[in-house]
C-alpha cells in the first residue's frame, strides 16, 4: 500500500501535540510495511528517518506570507508527481488549511482522501471550510473527543 502524508516536515524532537500525532501516524504505517510518501513544504527541516518512508521536498522553502493557496498548489503538484511515478491508495491530509488541494486530489486523481482535526479553528473563513470540506472525503480522524 503506498500512503501520502503531505507535510511542512517532521522534527523527531518536536513536543507539539499535532507533530506528535502526524509523526507517530507515518512512523506506524511505516512499521505496518506501508510505503509513505510524505511531500515537504516549508522551512522545517526534517529530522525523521525510518525504511519504508520517502520525504519529498519542494523547492519552495516558506510558507511565510503565503496564505494557502501556495502550498495548496504545492502540495498538488507533488502529489501528482508522486502518483505519476508510484500509484498512490491514499492520501491523508493533516490540516483544513489543505481541503483545495484534497479536493482536487480526489475529484481529478479518484484517490480517497482521510482528513484529520487536530483542532477546529474559530475563524468564519476557516470554519465554512471546514463544513464544505468534512463532506467531501472517505474517513475523519482526530485526536480528540470535542
Amino acid at each position: 500500500m503506498n500512503v501520502c502524508l503531505p507535510h511542512v516536515g517532521f522534527d523527531a524532537e518536536s513536543n507539539s501535540g499535532g507533530d506528535i500525532a502526524d509523526r507517530e501516524i507515518m512512523l506506524a504505517l511505516a512499521r505496518l510495511g506501508v510505503e509513505v510518501h510524505v511531500p515537504l513544504f516549508g522551512r522545517r527541516v526534517n529530522t525523521v528517518t525510518a525504511e519504508g518512508i520517502t520525504f519529498h521536498q519542494s523547492k519552495w522553502r516558506s510558507t511565510y506570507g503565503t496564505g494557502t493557496a501556495i502550498p495548496n498548489a504545492v502540495y498538488l503538484t507533488s502529489i501528482r508527481r508522486i502518483h505519476r511515478s508510484t500509484p498512490l491508495d491514499l492520501v491523508r491530509f493533516y490540516s483544513q488549511d489543505y481541503g483545495y488541494c484534497a479536493y482536487l486530489v480526489k475529484s481529478t486523481l479518484r484517490l480517497p482522501i482521510v482528513w484529520n482535526y487536530h483542532h477546529l479553528e474559530g475563524d468564519f473563513n476557516e470554519r465554512w471550510q471546514s463544513w464544505w470540506f468534512i463532506k467531501q472525503f472517505d474517513a475523519i480522524t482526530t485526536v480528540s473527543e470535542a
